[in-house]
């Protein structure tokens, strides 16, 4: 297992990351307090302690080459005689100067977390009580959470061992070597097309065997492909769920901190379409100094700020041996050997890409090798020995990739989807199901067309180690060519649009948001580079925006809602039902958002909407009916609710049947205006209804059966059977968690409830807790304004003055 991290909060002011203080003064009040408390006899053991333990943990983390005993000696001293204010820069200077090296903000913020999990330790309880009954603390410090990484950071991409990646045995056994030395920063610069992306995919396949040649706490890949802090996020799931749950800045503060206290390591690949030179201050540049992590980069240009490894192109003897595996026989001719090696030296540079795809030319055409050689010369390729131009090096390399070459039915269509698509690699049961349509093809022809071109080297087929599923990707310098070539339009790629917007849709519907966060670097160029205002593409920007309202980034969910509806007002028309559940989406979205006179109106206008196009018995209309009475139960207006769920619920009675899920979410929500009302034995019953349904339909690990589970548990609560309604709870818990992960609004809400139950238990310190884990989410994923904010915010101050 791997090691457990503490997560640490930004330092604005030193006084407030160490201690919770009372007045204006907080800035300089915390760390003074404990400082004079040095004086008082009673404390100055445990207090040294404390200081000294948090020193020298933070000496090991950050491998200070100091003698502890000096250092801390000098140190100690300086914070009890200085005399000036303590905010960052003050202690930085005092702790520098201490151990006579720089150091940097986040090793102080290190240090300070350290001491403040020394203060909180039971040995050390007489000196909190000091700080406490003095008022240097006004509370015990909130612990901070942990979390367990796992080896592979980015465990979302996809591993292979690349079996083509021959002759480079000595550049990887190399980067071993100078790996294990320390810290190291190393680019493997060339022109594109001699194996840097296959090198770093090498290497890091070898990183995830057992007993690798170098050993590290974590390794990550990571595609560049134009702001590195972005793209960083995007591969490391947690990352990403900790910037949305903390910000951008808290974000990069624990990778930061992640780095400096473990070995880690990234391979970093330039996958950008253009690749402008990074100037010595770019932003990517600085970023990638801020963390103390080994790096293997790849790209074509050469940057100073790294060690350069040296990647010559491959020898003409390993050509030879490339080019013959590929051309599926040896060539023994002296005079074949001759005109070969002339083609390798004087045409291909040899290039790896180009090199194995004149072994493929060879074989599909059964061309001799004389044949081949005309080949070349009749198209005019011819690529310098050292080419570093980018243009005059895809110019030649497009002269191999002509598009009117592909003869066979889907094959075109296929290489110009793959164009578009990001160079992740994409399954094949995606690859299949995505493009067979337009190509006008089969799935059984789509699959053999698929390993047809990753044979003639337009596409790169790999196998991922962990599950042993077939990927499919293209290369940059192949995806470049193409679209040189070509203009890629909507209507021979209609298909493409639509089973993309479904599948993603029918994922984030059924909560698979694992899924569908693979397939949203999929979704996004596909909307964006065919787009054209029509329904398809309505419902693709709906199913993006979805992903994003399932996953509770309301403010991104709400950015594609608004513009699915611009496809809608104007494509569609603004009386269309697509435009009217759009709205719907909309009100939703506000609604997540607390703001319930934002939700109404919108909902106002899929009401008019859905009642003048559909009908006021059709389904659609019932669930604005149902979801108005949602808006004006939040409101605490009971009565008013009542009367808008029981209008929905006999048109869904009556259309969609009564063993319907629809029908089971207008049982539930009746159920909560009775609860509301304490009529418990009238809830129960109708939360028993809908229950059924949802086990049955649904299933018991989806949402929907986790919020029928709170609230049977609620009803137990308000009954003071409190240990059933925590066992309720808890079953709820294990679903949300589950299926919508720690950080989620509704895994606070039952973080809440639980918290609640341990309330009425009078188990207050239990209930504090409690409600500080659903806090650290909804102040972050909701605002501080949300009311469940607030009311979790009332119920700490209730349970603190309790405990």
């Amino acid at each position: 297992m791997a090691p457990i991290i503490p997560l640490i909060p930004p330092l604005l002011v030193i006084c407030k990351a160490l201690l919770t203080v009372v007045g204006t003064g907080a800035a300089t009040a915390a760390l003074e307090g404990v400082v004079d408390a040095v004086t008082k006899q009673k404390h100055e053991k445990q207090l040294q302690e404390c200081l000294e333990r948090a020193f020298k943990q933070t000496k090991k983390q950050f491998k200070w080459s100091i003698k502890d005993k000096i250092a801390f000696s000098n140190f100690k001293a300086s914070l009890v005689s200085f005399a000036g204010t303590f905010e960052q820069d003050s202690l930085r200077q005092l702790l520098g100067t201490a151990i006579g090296i720089k150091v940097s903000d986040l090793e102080v913020e290190t240090w300070i977390d350290n001491l403040i999990k020394q203060i909180t330790l039971d040995e050390h309880n007489e000196l909190f009580k000091y700080l406490l009954l003095n008022n240097i603390i006004v509370d015990k410090p909130t612990p901070q959470p942990q979390v367990t990484l796992d080896y592979l950071l980015t465990y979302t991409t996809p591993v292979w061992d690349n079996k083509d990646v021959i002759c480079r045995d000595d550049i990887i056994k190399d980067l071993f070597a100078k790996f294990s030395t320390g810290v190291r920063r190393i680019q493997v610069a060339g022109m594109g097309g001699l194996g840097k992306s296959e090198i770093l995919a090498k290497l890091f396949f070898q990183l995830t065997q057992t007993n690798p040649s170098v050993q590290f706490d974590y390794i990550g890949f990571i595609q560049f492909k134009g702001d590195l802090e972005s793209d960083f996020r995007l591969y490391i799931p947690y990352l990403a769920e900790y910037t949305k749950n903390h910000g951008d800045a808290a974000a990069k503060l624990f990778l930061q901190h992640l780095c400096a206290t473990n070995r880690v390591l990234f391979c970093i690949d330039d996958d950008r379409d253009k690749k402008d030179i990074l100037q010595k201050n770019d932003p990517n540049i600085a970023f990638l100094k801020t963390l103390n992590a080994s790096i293997l980069f790849a790209s074509r240009t050469e940057y100073s700020e790294f060690e350069q490894q040296n990647f010559p192109p491959l020898s003409t003897e390993a050509c030879l041996e490339i080019f013959q595996r590929v051309y599926g026989q040896e060539i023994n001719n002296a005079k074949d050997l001759d005109i070969l090696t002339k083609i390798i030296e004087d045409l291909s540079g040899n290039n790896t890409l180009i090199v194995n795809r004149l072994g493929n030319m060879a074989n599909e055409n059964s061309f001799t090798i004389e044949k081949l050689q005309k080949n070349l010369q009749d198209k005019g390729f011819h690529i310098k020995k050292g080419c570093v131009d980018e243009e005059e090096l895809q110019q030649e390399i497009s002269k191999l990739y002509p598009l009117n070459d592909l003869k066979k039915q889907g094959e075109r269509s296929i290489v110009e989807a793959f164009s578009i698509f990001p160079v992740n690699p994409l399954s094949i049961d995606l690859c299949v199901n995505w493009l067979h349509e337009d190509a006008g093809i089969d799935t059984e022809e789509c699959s053999l067309a698929l390993t047809r071109l990753s044979m003639q080297t337009w596409l790169e087929r790999r196998i991922n180690i962990s599950d042993g599923e077939v990927l499919f990707s293209m290369h940059q310098c192949v995806k470049s060519s193409v679209k040189d070539q070509t203009s890629i339009k909507y209507s021979v790629h209609k298909n493409l649009v639509k089973k993309c917007g479904t599948d993603l849709n029918e994922s984030a519907d059924s909560y698979l948001l694992q899924d569908s966060s693979s397939m949203i670097p999929f979704a996004v160029p596909i909307h964006d580079e065919l787009f054209q205002e029509t329904e398809p593409f309505a419902e693709l920007s709906a199913a993006i925006a979805s992903f994003y309202s399932k996953s509770a980034e309301y403010s991104t969910a709400l950015k594609w809602f608004q513009k699915t509806l611009s496809i809608c007002e104007n494509a569609l028309g603004k009386n269309h039902p697509f435009t009217a559940i759009i709205y719907n989406n909309i009100a939703l979205v506000y609604s997540d958002l607390g703001q319930h006179d934002l939700a109404l109106e919108w909902y106002q206008k899929d009401l008019l909407l859905s009642e003048e196009m559909l009908g006021k018995d059709h389904p659609s209309t019932a669930t604005t009916y149902n979801n108005i009475g949602g808006v004006y139960n939040n409101k605490g207006l009971k009565d008013l609710a009542l009367e808008w769920y029981q209008k929905a619920l006999v048109i869904r009675e009556k259309e969609l049947g009564k063993d319907h899920p629809s029908t089971a979410i207008t049982y539930n929500n009746i159920a909560g205006v009775y609860l509301g009302q304490r009529k418990y034995e009238l809830a129960l019953e109708w939360y028993r209804k809908a229950l059924v349904i949802r086990e049955k339909v649904l299933g018991e690990n989806h949402p929907y059966t986790a919020t029928t589970y709170s609230n049977i548990a609620s009803i137990y609560s308000y009954q003071g059977k409190h240990d059933l309604a925590l066992e309720w709870y808890q079953k709820a818990l294990a679903i949300v968690i589950k299926v919508l992960g720690e950080d989620h609004p509704n895994t606070a809400i039952t973080y809440s409830n639980i918290a609640s139950i341990y309330s009425y238990q009078g188990k207050h310190d239990l209930a504090l807790e409690w409600y500080q884990k659903a806090l650290a989410i909804v102040i972050i994923v909701l605002g501080e304004d949300h009311p469940n904010t607030i009311i979790i915010k009332e119920n700490i101050e209730y349970a603190r003055t309790k405990s």
